[in-house]
């Protein structure tokens, strides 16, 4: 018995299956969804995305990008492009506007924010799901703004753009305000520093204390060197923080980035914890693709 009517399974299902040992261990075998129960990720929740590959098919359409970790090894494929796709859904479904619907309530589309090499734009077409407790929604096809299917059903108010910030100054370093790091939360993000160093804490928090002042120079000859992140506040709607490059050994070579948070009544930023240079660039790529001379997957 196929694992689901379409053979393929998707986050949130319940399944029963048989259990057989294999040659690797053991096997499920004759699995069958017999329910389902929602999912953690807001895209996912939202609609039933189909088979493997949807991801690998957004790749193909858009613009060359590099979507995948230079440093970090992971299982799963094109994991930057996942982690964009699915933040950029959760921001659009926050917007309340941001997913559009069909005259005819048997269509919805989102913008990707991504665009083709002849830079149109992309968006992600969804067809109402019939089956009973499932995601409302399941995902057609990618598809271009020129394309038919998108312009009989959205051609006259196509889907916008993920908004994540009202004022665009915060996306610039401000060379006015004082810039402070809590070294020791820092260090407590010692695997994340170059492998080497992570044996060697003291030798660690010395050089970090010695980029500091290259640091702070470099950002305020260019704000262009800080690089704007969104993040989700567990007790906020989220906001925008500025990732500084830190070269600990190599003035040319950035080994990590810090996380700046700016506090409004003080004018001054905070540093308390710093990202890999992978985390820095996949976080970076929700609000726009870096193009720095530091941050580089």
């Amino acid at each position: 018995m196929p694992a689901d009517e379409d053979g393929h399974l998707s986050e949130g299902c319940i399944v029963e299956f048989f259990a057989k040992e294999g040659e690797k261990g053991p096997e499920a075998i004759a699995v069958s969804v017999v329910g389902w129960e929602g999912a953690d990720d807001h895209l996912t929740a939202f609609a039933d995305m189909g088979k493997p590959g949807w991801l690998e098919k957004l790749a193909a359409l858009a613009e060359p990008e590099p979507w995948d970790y230079k440093h970090i090894q992971v299982s799963e494929s094109l994991p930057i492009l996942r982690s964009y796709v699915r933040h950029t859904f959760r921001r659009l479904e926050e917007m309340n506007s941001g997913i559009s619907y069909s005259a005819n309530g048997q269509h919805a589309a989102i913008n990707t924010g991504l665009v083709t090499p002849n830079q149109e734009e992309i968006y992600a077409l969804f067809r109402r799901n019939n089956r009973e407790g499932r995601q409302p929604w399941k995902f057609f096809r990618f598809t271009k703004a020129s394309d038919w299917d998108f312009i009989d059903n959205f051609g006259s108010s196509p889907p916008p753009l993920a908004n994540y910030f009202d004022d665009p100054s915060i996306l610039l370093y401000d060379r006015r305000c004082e810039l402070y790091i809590n070294f020791d939360h820092v260090m407590e993000n010692i695997e994340r520093f170059p492998a080497h160093l992570q044996a060697n804490t003291y030798m660690a928090r010395q050089l970090l204390i010695s980029a500091e002042a290259t640091t702070k120079k470099r950002v305020y000859r260019n704000y262009k060197t800080a690089i704007p992140q969104f993040y989700w506040d567990k007790e906020k709607d989220g906001g925008v923080q500025l990732l500084l490059p830190i070269c600990l050994e190599n003035p040319g070579k950035a080994d990590f980035a810090l996380v700046a948070d700016r506090s409004e009544s003080t004018n001054a930023y905070r540093c308390s914890t710093i990202l890999t240079l992978d985390m820095a660039y996949n976080n970076a790529r929700l609000l726009a693709r870096p193009d720095t001379e530091w941050l580089q997957p």
